[in-house]
């Protein structure tokens, strides 16, 4: 668990090191497209256009879909679906997934 100085802020990745896939890839980072990169909150996403092919890429998808513990986030009213997701974390990790004030999704650790 990293450290809450009551700021709200995560530490910086020169202070507490975070390691992305695409630091460690085969290509050239520039064939990564940044989808989220959000430094105060340690939140990143990059994309590899056609990494895979096309039909592994749907395998894999499926795959997720079916197996994943997905967990249906409803409104404040319970009436409808807003999102499904689901949390993963390893290392140790316990981290549980949050949105607004309450914690909705616990860790599914790998």
């Amino acid at each position: 668990k990293l450290e809450d100085d009551g700021q709200g802020d995560e530490p910086s990745r020169a202070d507490v090191p975070l390691h992305l896939l695409a630091e460690f890839s085969s290509a050239s980072l520039d064939r990564w497209q940044p989808v989220i990169l959000d430094e105060e909150r340690r939140c990143f996403s990059l994309h590899w256009p056609k990494a895979i092919p096309e039909g592994l890429s749907r395998s894999y998808f499926q795959r997720l879909l079916d197996v994943a513990p997905w967990v249906e986030l409803r409104n404040t009213k319970g009436t409808s679906v807003t999102r499904s997701t689901c949390w993963y974390a390893t290392g140790g990790c316990t981290c549980d997934y949050t949105y607004g004030q309450q914690t909705r999704v616990t860790n599914a650790s790998t």
